[in-house]
């Protein structure tokens, strides 16, 4: 589906507040919601996105996937980005 069309459902849907730029943390209770929810009521990730207000059915694909790889453990927050390779050593100034 392409953009405006995604845009305008949701505008239908949900108002103004669809077409807002989209929240980009979610916890892990909601995601646990949306999963429950989209499983059964048997709902398409694309179902799920305009039900829950989410910025991408990609989202829910990837929630879904978390969850059967690794149970609820698996859609908590995680650290991103590199993790430092080297302690930095604080010269002490006189």
């Amino acid at each position: 589906m392409c953009p405006v069309r995604r845009w305008v459902r949701s505008y239908k849907i949900h108002g103004w507040k669809g077409i807002e730029r989209k929240q980009k943390k979610y916890t892990t209770k909601f995601k646990l919601n949306v999963i429950q929810y989209t499983k059964e009521h048997n709902l398409s990730a694309q179902e799920a996105l305009y039900k829950f207000n989410l910025g991408s059915h990609s989202t829910v694909t990837n929630w879904i996937q978390q969850y059967d790889e690794g149970g609820i453990s698996s859609l908590s927050k995680k650290k991103r980005g590199r993790t430092p390779s080297m302690k930095v050593i604080q010269k002490s100034k006189k």
